[in-house]
């Protein structure tokens, strides 16, 4: 409020300094909106009547969220199926592309939904094809492969002595025998090149094994109209998180240093608190372009986190953290300080509880394979 009211006070030659020191630090490629963002700053630092002026400050976070939204009116909730998601890595490719090379607009990919199964979290600076080979492998190809794998050693099982007893009764049946024994391991191998094929692109995308994975999931580039809002939708931006189900991010260096993708980690992982904590290993899936595949016969990832990966986690400071607009980071900052209080109890939630979460997921990752076979042998055969 002082600096507002001196501000006001200032000769007109301090008042352009000012106004160009606001428009240096917005450039961005959304120059239509950082100029609409510049002139509701401006326009409440000219109030001429105080009074009037202390109720615009009041109003300060409407003011941001308008400028920022490009409008005052509502957002629907939209979502995105999986398959398309994962048949188009494009989506996910550096620089959050908004049109295909198709030429359609992703924002048509997705429709109106209730809530969402997963809600995508990354950074856009980060290998796009890679993103949609993560998710391609742990939300379709890992639990069908072992789901098969399991099928086969059962159906092997079964068949097994009625192969052999084939084999002894009729000497002459001793090919039907041996295909018999065999047919499970040939499913199995067919299984394999069919998805080969597929993640090589030889196989059209409606029958692919991932076409059939229509849950709903969000993604910004694909469920938010950047022709309608410019942006992100702002205002009560927790409200998406709380219509997902479960989170993936894409975790990086590159990520922790975004504002943005620390604020929608920070605030989904909060849910989980006291009691609730042990549900956030089954809802929160943490992955990186940098780790190896678990499909992988042998795995590079270690295990546990090094300390310079947690080293961005344990001396976070939003004020330092980047975004894109000053719009964004106007909005973002408003937003941490009403729901967390204070941007220092924000900051200290992400020093002190992400480092541990990252480690857990780290671990879950690299034994995920193992854990999800121990799973499909308890199905199978019981404790």
């Amino acid at each position: 409020m002082e600096m507002l009211a001196k501000f006001y006070r200032m000769p007109p030659a301090e008042v352009a300094v000012a106004e160009a020191a606001i428009s240096n630090y917005t450039p961005s490629p959304y120059e239509d909106e950082d100029a609409e963002y510049q002139r509701a700053v401006m326009s409440m630092m000219r109030q001429c009547d105080i009074p009037a002026l202390q109720r615009r400050v009041a109003q300060e976070e409407v003011v941001l969220r308008i400028a920022a939204n490009g409008g005052t009116g509502h957002h629907p909730f939209r979502c995105l199926p999986l398959s398309v998601a994962l048949s188009n890595s494009e989506i996910f490719s550096e620089g959050k592309p908004n049109v295909l090379s198709s030429g359609r607009k992703v924002y048509e990919l997705s429709s109106s939904s209730q809530r969402a199964s997963h809600f995508i979290s990354h950074c856009w600076s980060e290998s796009g094809q890679r993103k949609a080979e993560l998710l391609r492998e742990f939300l379709c190809l890992q639990p069908m492969l072992i789901g098969i794998a399991m099928t086969a050693l059962l159906l092997t099982l079964l068949l097994l002595p009625l192969g052999f007893a084939l084999i002894e009764a009729l000497p002459n049946a001793t090919l039907i025998g041996a295909l018999l024994l065999l047919l499970p391991l040939l499913a199995l191998l067919a299984v394999l090149g069919w998805v080969y094929l597929s993640a090589a692109g030889k196989v059209p995308v409606r029958l692919t094994p991932w076409a059939l994975q229509d849950e709903p999931i969000w993604m910004e580039n694909a469920c938010v109209d950047e022709d309608k809002i410019g942006a992100l939708m702002r205002a009560n931006f927790s409200t998406y998180l709380q219509k997902s189900d479960r989170m993936i991010a894409f975790v990086s260096k590159a990520y922790f240093s975004r504002l943005w993708c620390v604020y929608e980690l920070a605030t989904f992982c909060r849910k989980y608190q006291g009691p609730l904590r042990k549900f956030l290993d089954q809802d929160l899936m943490l992955l990186s372009v940098e780790w190896s595949d678990t499909l992988a016969v042998f795995s590079s990832t270690p295990s546990m986190p090094t300390p310079d990966e947690l080293e961005p986690l344990r001396s976070f400071s939003c004020r330092e953290a980047t975004c894109l607009r000053a719009s964004d980071r106007a909005v973002l900052l408003a937003d941490i300080r009403r729901e967390w209080g204070s941007e220092a109890a924000f900051d200290a939630y992400v020093q002190a509880e992400l480092p541990a979460i990252y480690a857990s997921n780290k671990l879950r990752y690299s034994q995920s394979m193992a854990t999800s076979t121990a799973d499909h042998l308890d199905l199978a055969f019981g404790d």
